[in-house]
């Protein structure tokens, strides 16, 4: 065989090598930027629905946030009031008791001193007992 011919052989199969080789290189390319592709839309899709889901949850917890708002602040002004209105009532008494007593004064006045004398004998008594109990 002729040196020429076989350097034309070998570069033509080397041509065809190359040329086969480039397809090759050009086919996985393309399947590696399709499937790149596809990924990415996954990954897009599954972020959409992630998000979907994450506005639905915000929006089935705001109303329930606002509501539980809602009944505490109820709470608080029940709270308030039960105690404004307990206040009311305490004053009340006190204020019966305050007339009662002074009705007391004025209608018994011999009466109320000596039961003044007496409460205070007592309490004077009950002092002096405690305090002599802690000095022994």
């Amino acid at each position: 065989m002729n040196p020429q011919k076989a350097t034309e052989k070998v570069h033509e199969a080397t041509e065809r090598t190359a040329e086969t080789l480039r397809h090759g290189a050009d086919a996985t390319l393309k399947t590696a930027q399709q499937a790149v592709s596809a990924t990415r839309e996954a990954a897009n899709a599954q972020l959409d629905k992630a998000a979907a889901a994450v506005d639905s949850m915000q929006s089935d917890i705001d109303p329930t946030i606002n509501e539980l708002a809602a009944k505490a602040q109820a709470l608080a002004e029940r709270s308030i009031n039960y105690c404004a209105h307990t206040g009311e009532r305490l004053r009340q008494q006190v204020d019966n008791y305050t007339q009662a007593t002074t009705r007391y004064v004025v209608d018994q006045p011999a009466k109320s001193m000596l039961i003044a004398f007496g409460s205070g004998a007592a309490l004077a008594t009950l002092l002096i007992l405690a305090t002599r109990g802690r000095n022994n």
